[in-house]
C-alpha cells in the first residue's frame, strides 16, 4: 500500500503505510538482517525524499545499506544495494554534498 500511495504522490499516507510495513517486517524477522527489511527501508526512504524529508530519507538508505552489507557482504554487487546506493547519491546531491554523492 505504501508504494501505491507513493506512486500517486500521496506522500504522507505513503510514509505512514511504509513505516507500518517496516515495523511489521522487523517483528517478523526478529530484528535480524533480512532483504525485506532493507527493501522496505529503501521504499520508505524514497517516500520520505518525496515528502522533502531528506535527512530522514538518508537515514533509511544508510540503514538499508548496512543490512544489505550484513546479508551479502560489503561492496557485493546486488540489485537492492545498487538501488539504495543510487538513492543515497541523489540525496547527497540534493543536500549539496557532491563528494559524498560520487561515492
Amino acid at each position: 500500500m505504501g508504494n501505491f500511495y507513493s506512486r500517486r504522490y500521496q506522500t504522507n499516507e505513503a510514509v505512514k503505510k511504509l513505516q507500518n510495513a517496516l515495523e511489521q517486517a522487523r517483528k517478523v524477522y526478529h530484528t535480524k538482517p533480512h532483504i525485506t527489511v532493507a527493501l522496505t527501508l529503501n521504499n520508505l526512504g524514497a517516500a520520505l525524499k518525496r515528502a522533502e524529508r531528506s535527512e530522514e530519507s538518508l537515514g533509511c538508505f544508510k540503514e538499508g545499506k548496512e543490512i544489505m552489507d550484513q546479508i551479502v557482504g560489503a561492496n557485493h554487487a546486488h540489485p537492492v544495494t545498487s538501488d539504495i546506493l543510487n538513492n543515497m547519491g541523489t540525496i547527497y546531491q540534493d543536500l549539496g554534498l557532491p563528494d559524498e554523492a560520487l561515492q
